[in-house]
């Protein structure tokens, strides 16, 4: 029998770090739904029982913990207020973040609660994230007619659908934002990591 495999993923601007235990690979991922889709084919091969994610503030950590809760991996989201401590008990990663391969070796020795997003919540992601595709898609097409188009009217009329794309697709993602944040998922393990730190 193989050996449980842990994987950490630190989220940086345009970049996903991940990092697995035991073996310590390391391997890079463009954010984005191109990234997103390599890293779950990618963590597919590794079958890991555990993944850990650094929480941290905007869209990009949302987006991939939807994306791996969707696909029904086995995640915790350590908290934002947590990171620096494990990134000094660990000994690795730069001051206050501890990269993807401390965030497996806390994976590896705390073993904390993976979850999955409730059957509620679940529904509401899908269906959010089916349209944000949807809408990614659209905004595409018209940035690429705005440059093929050079009559002012026009250009007017791609501007003011893109600007309703753009206030979209920013909805879609505060909808997916809030029901993540307010699962399990996030909550009970950032919770406990608040408790731990103020022991």
């Amino acid at each position: 029998m193989s050996s449980p495999c842990t994987v950490g993923i630190a989220v940086g601007k345009g970049v996903l770090e991940v990092a697995a235990r035991p073996g310590g690979a390391s391997i890079r991922f463009a954010g984005g739904d191109v990234g997103h889709r390599e890293l779950l084919v990618y963590l597919q091969s590794l079958e890991p029982d555990l993944i850990v994610v650094g929480a941290a503030e905007g869209w990009e950590t949302v987006a991939i913990v939807a994306t791996l809760a969707l696909a029904g991996l086995p995640l915790a989201v350590v908290s934002a207020a947590r990171l620096p401590a494990l990134a000094r008990a660990a000994g690795l990663g730069p001051a206050g973040r501890p990269g993807a391969a401390g965030l497996a070796h806390y994976g590896q020795e705390r073993r904390p609660t993976a979850h999955r997003l409730p059957a509620e919540a679940l529904e509401g992601v899908t269906a959010q994230a089916q349209r944000l595709h949807e809408i990614a898609e659209m905004i595409a097409l018209e940035e690429q007619n705005l440059l093929s188009i050079a009559a002012k009217a026009a250009r007017g009329g791609i501007l003011a659908h893109l600007g309703y794309l753009r206030g979209e697709r920013a909805a879609l993602e505060e909808g997916i934002s809030r029901r993540i944040r307010q699962s399990p998922l996030w909550q009970e393990e950032a919770g406990q990591d608040l408790e731990e730190g103020e022991a």
